[in-house]
């Protein structure tokens, strides 16, 4: 584990969390049509590319955002285990495969995404591949996998793309993390041992 991050601290994942309970309160609560403005609709993005990103921060309702919100507190052991950076990577990067998933194989078009759950499922997918690692039960997870993509398939309301391609995104970025963490430990493991002071 990488040693500069303290074990316990997973300052992204409560960043992301406050982020986005903060702008859904404002849009809930302040200006609504914030929500069709900037919510990730496949026929317009290339006019409106800022969406790829305000998408993932946007929550159509309470419900969606408290499911979210504690989809990702769960996965704050994982950046404990790969640090903050490569979290990041994960998260964003799995973003990203979401949003070009829901693009390219949008049933409508027409319909606009919004939510953070395209990230969510590749932090999930990360998990998978380094939940020993990271001190979760890997069978655990994969259930909570299974379950969600049972919930996505059946309800044709939720953007199965963006699920599928965060998962993808996020599996494939976790064997990276593990490749870089592994080598990081196997660096440490070989520095030698200095003697303890005389005294």
């Amino acid at each position: 584990m990488p040693t500069q991050h303290r074990r316990g601290s997973a300052p992204l994942t409560y960043t992301f969390i406050g982020i986005n309970v903060l702008i859904s309160l404002y849009i809930f609560f302040v200006n609504p049509t914030l929500m069709d403005q900037y919510a990730l609709t496949p026929s317009e993005w290339i006019n409106n590319p800022i969406t790829l990103v305000t998408s993932v921060f946007l929550h159509a309702n309470f419900y969606h955002l408290f499911g979210n919100m504690i989809a990702l507190f769960i996965c704050a052991p994982l950046e404990r285990h790969v640090g903050s950076f490569l979290y990041l990577l994960i998260y964003v990067g799995s973003a990203a495969l979401g949003d070009i998933a829901v693009i390219s194989f949008a049933t409508d078009p027409n319909i606009p995404t919004v939510g953070a759950s395209g990230a969510i499922f590749g932090l999930f997918g990360a998990l998978a591949i380094l939940g020993r690692q990271a001190g979760i039960s890997v069978s655990s997870i994969v259930f909570v996998i299974v379950i969600n993509l049972g919930v996505t398939f059946t309800n044709p309301e939720i953007s199965w793309q963006a699920h599928v391609g965060g998962l993808i995104g996020g599996a494939a970025l976790g064997l990276l993390a593990r490749l870089v963490t592994s080598s990081k430990q196997k660096q440490i493991a070989s520095q030698p041992q200095q003697p303890p002071p005389s005294q």
